[in-house]
């Protein structure tokens, strides 16, 4: 009864509580979260330029001919011309990773054959790579050398001529040589009414023109340094 509100006494106002936010949308969150993650960098665009592969095969191209051009180039160890190559791309600045040695030779050997462009882009040509590869490295540049002439419709060329393109002075070493590409067959060796040499390579579907075996090696006469 004490705490009894008298009749003139003001009963107590009731307080009202504020009703909570409605919670925010789930869009809206998710676009804050978006939003706060930091932006990732777009990556760096490489500095070095990017090398001409066309620019790059023109520059091996010619440093392989300016090697060739010296008549003593083909009696010098692949090594020796190596280390001249790498010396001469610096200087001519040819873009690009260097050769390795596997690759000069490679190179190398086709450069020997002295294949124009327009053969270099023939079914006969890629053929005869493909058969090239097969063989020892350092064989590679006479199998060429003789596949061009016979693709070519050239006369084969002679002992000394295929001696010199082997790196030796021997012409008994360049019919050896021959001896070897027909055990692998991948050419035939005839000889003419003539006593002149005539290569075929059944394989390619060519062969090349009658032949002196003894003529001397006209180092002038090969197309090797042709643009």
């Amino acid at each position: 009864l004490i705490f009894t509100p008298g009749p003139d006494e003001a009963l107590p106002v009731a307080r009202r509580t504020a009703a909570p936010p409605p919670p925010a949308p789930i869009a809206d969150i998710l676009e804050q979260l978006t939003r706060a993650r930091p932006v990732a960098e777009k990556p760096e665009q490489p500095s070095f330029a990017v090398i001409d592969e066309a620019e790059r095969a023109a520059g091996v191209a010619m440093v392989l001919r300016e090697i060739l051009e010296d008549p003593d180039a083909g009696f010098r160890p692949d090594a020796v011309l190596y280390q001249d190559f790498l010396v001469r791309c610096r200087i001519r600045r040819v873009p690009g990773e260097p050769l390795d040695l596997s690759a000069f030779r490679r190179e190398l050997a086709v450069a020997r054959a002295g294949v124009d462009a327009a053969t270099a882009e023939g079914e006969s040509w890629s053929k005869a790579l493909t058969l090239s590869s097969g063989i020892p490295d350092d064989l590679q540049g006479v199998f060429l050398m003789v596949a061009r002439a016979a693709i070519a419709g050239e006369a084969c060329p002679s002992d000394a001529a295929l001696a010199r393109a082997y790196g030796s002075h021997s012409p008994r070493r360049a019919r050896r040589l021959l001896a070897y590409f027909e055990e692998r067959g991948i050419l035939v060796v005839r000889t003419d009414f003539h006593n002149r040499r005539v290569l075929a390579f059944p394989d390619l579907g060519c062969e090349t023109a009658p032949g002196d075996p003894d003529a001397p090696d006209d180092y002038s006469a090969t197309p090797h340094a042709a643009e």
